[in-house]
């Protein structure tokens, strides 16, 4: 699931949307440029990447999302090549999934060693975290040393423990286990268990810890799925294959140069995740004549709804950034249909009261759903960062209401697996808000679809199980009573 334009200034700085296409607006005081030269490195090469590695994860602690973090240090590095600028991400985003494995792991290690990790100060944790990393994907203590020498002689009883598997095992039991096992912050570790079971938090924990796949949307208004996968044959050396919900998506085994690529160029295709692709359907905006996409973000999907409706749409979003993105997609794509408005939903004028057939609140949310695209996400959330949502949440829900004609229908939606921010919202909506009642999914997906989603007029899908399922998200359907 992928959200858009969530947290904009309202969630106070840190916290970054959900939407797959959303930017976090904030940029945080930068941390000191590495040194020039590797700290201890026997080998130039694995130094130099190292260091880049150490530099991008130093950023993120700073408040920088990963991907601006990298962007900027690839931006300066004129002596990296493709290959290490690949493997320097595959490395920050590998130390940010598994980043609360590592530590236990080392903590572990470090306790049989008799040596305290309270007495290392943060950049030589960074550096260690990155050699455990390493050595969990099986590199030899030699290759460690050769990457930075000086960690390794600091902690060298702790890294040989590890390369040998001689670590004790953990004691850990219940959700603390789970959390460690899947690198889960506590707290959503226990918010999940509590909501639904430990089972389960652990299916969605697994998940979560996997990587993202990239997944395409098809502008079914102009081409078909079938068209787009025999171009991608011909076109380029990956795997494709058909999404397993969405009618319109294709998943691809690995990244492609699609900016670069005529059927994107021309609008045949769109970046969007399975689960932003089947909100948007949600919607059922099929004979609906007006549509209000309440947040929009940069419009990935606005753009859904007009490959599959005829309706007029409001793009409504306070971000002027995110709409001159969305005017540009909406050239590409040839949906004249979609007008791009400035504002907030819940600073609407009187002119939009009772005036729309679907409206759709794709909320900002802490974007737990997400963080195997956006690992970084995970340490910075806090239960405060709930809370925040949750109170706007609710006021999206209420403004996006009034909003609607008698008859007309709601889709909330979030990127959020949380309970708290997606069932928790919606009961509230219907026990305060007497205009608004439940709509079986089956109205707008179809009894098939909808059975696979789930509940009756709420679905929440965690990703998974396996790599190429959607983003954790969630949808309730609602309408405006007549």
């Amino acid at each position: 699931m992928a959200r858009s334009k969530k947290t904009g200034g309202r969630s106070g700085g840190v916290l970054k949307t959900n939407k797959s296409d959303a930017e976090d607006a904030n940029v945080p005081m930068r941390p000191p440029k590495p040194d020039a030269h590797p700290h201890g490195a026997a080998d130039r090469r694995l130094g130099r990447i190292h260091d880049r590695v150490i530099d991008a994860l130093s950023r993120v602690e700073g408040g920088l999302p990963a991907d601006r973090a990298l962007s900027e240090i690839f931006k300066a590095a004129r002596d990296l090549g493709s290959r290490e600028r690949h493997e320097i991400g595959d490395v920050v985003y590998g130390v940010l999934r598994e980043r609360r494995k590592i530590d236990d792991l080392l903590r572990r290690a470090a306790k049989s060693e008799r040596r305290s990790l309270d007495l290392v100060d943060p950049p030589l944790l960074n550096r260690v975290r990155v050699l455990v990393f390493l050595a969990m994907q099986g590199e030899a203590l030699a290759s460690l040393e050769a990457r930075d020498g000086y960690a390794t002689k600091r902690l060298p009883g702790v890294l040989s423990r590890i390369v040998k598997g001689r670590v004790t095992p953990s004691k850990l039991t219940g959700v603390e286990k789970i959390g460690v096992e899947h690198s889960l912050p506590t707290f959503i570790a226990e918010a999940l268990a509590e909501a639904f079971g430990e089972e389960r938090t652990a299916v969605i924990g697994e998940a979560l810890s996997m990587r993202a796949p990239v997944t395409l949307r098809v502008n079914a208004s102009r081409t078909t799925r079938e068209e787009i996968l025999a171009r991608i044959a011909e076109d380029f050396d990956v795997e494709a294959s058909p999404t397993t919900m969405a009618p319109h998506g294709i998943v691809l085994s690995r990244a492609i140069d699609l900016y670069g690529w005529e059927p994107y160029k021309d609008g045949l295709v769109e970046l969007q995740d399975e689960g932003s692709q089947l909100i948007a359907l949600a919607l059922g905006a099929k004979d609906a004549k007006s549509v209000l996409d309440a947040c929009a973000g940069a419009g990935g999907k606005s753009l859904a709804i007009a490959a599959e409706s005829d309706a007029r749409i409001i793009a409504l979003d306070p971000d002027a950034k995110k709409l001159k993105s969305l005017e540009q997609r909406r050239s590409r794509a040839g949906a004249e249909r979609i007008s791009a408005k400035k504002g907030e939903l819940e600073t609407l004028g009187d002119e939009h009261r009772g005036k729309y057939d679907r409206v759709l609140v794709d909320a900002p949310c802490t974007g737990t759903g997400t963080v195997r695209r956006h690992p970084d996400l995970k340490w910075r959330l806090t239960p405060s960062d709930v809370t925040r949502e949750v109170a706007r949440q609710k006021h999206l829900v209420t403004s996006a209401a009034a909003t609607l004609r008698p008859g007309g229908m709601l889709v909330y939606a979030t990127c959020s697996v949380l309970k708290e921010e997606n069932e928790d919202v919606i009961q509230h909506a219907i026990v305060h808000d007497a205009r608004l009642e439940p709509v079986p999914l089956e109205e707008t997906l179809g009894e098939a679809l909808a059975a696979r989603l789930g509940a009756t007029f709420e679905a929440r899908i965690g990703p998974g199980p396996g790599p190429l399922g959607p983003d954790g998200f969630y949808i309730a359907l609602l309408r405006r009573k007549a």
